[in-house]
């Protein structure tokens, strides 16, 4: 593989790499989406039981439904952010395949050439 195909390979991995990465964000937020219609549909269920039903005891379902709201919109923030740091940190793992392949790697600042054992880094396995 020459110089300019491994360039033109490299950036079409980068552009692959970086798409799938925005798919990976829009999808967690699809994912806060949900969470909040979910608890909004509990707080409206818990609004709306007490007065529409006139249930006996129908002040303890309003307080658990909203309850249960509340709880389920807390877990979909916690999960958006811990899911966001996770896609962050894994942004560094995006570009620079050029270096992998030729076994090289940067140290302090310092580029240092590690030598590679086998022509194949995959096990074939044989019958």
């Amino acid at each position: 593989m020459n110089e300019n195909q491994f360039e033109r390979f490299n950036k079409d991995l980068v552009l692959r790499e970086k798409l799938a990465l925005q798919r990976t964000i829009m999808a967690n937020q699809t994912t806060f989406l949900a969470f909040l219609r979910t608890s909004l549909y509990f707080v409206v269920a818990g609004l709306t039981i007490h007065q529409v039903l006139e249930v006996k005891g129908g002040h303890f379902f309003e307080g658990l439904f909203l309850s249960i709201a509340s709880v389920l919109f807390l877990i979909g923030i916690i999960n958006f952010f811990v899911q966001k740091r996770l896609i962050e940190k894994s942004k560094i793992h995006i570009g620079n395949y050029k270096m992998e392949y030729l076994g090289e790697r940067v140290e302090n600042g310092i580029l240092q050439k590690e030598k590679r054992t086998k022509k194949f880094p995959i096990k074939l396995i044989k019958k």
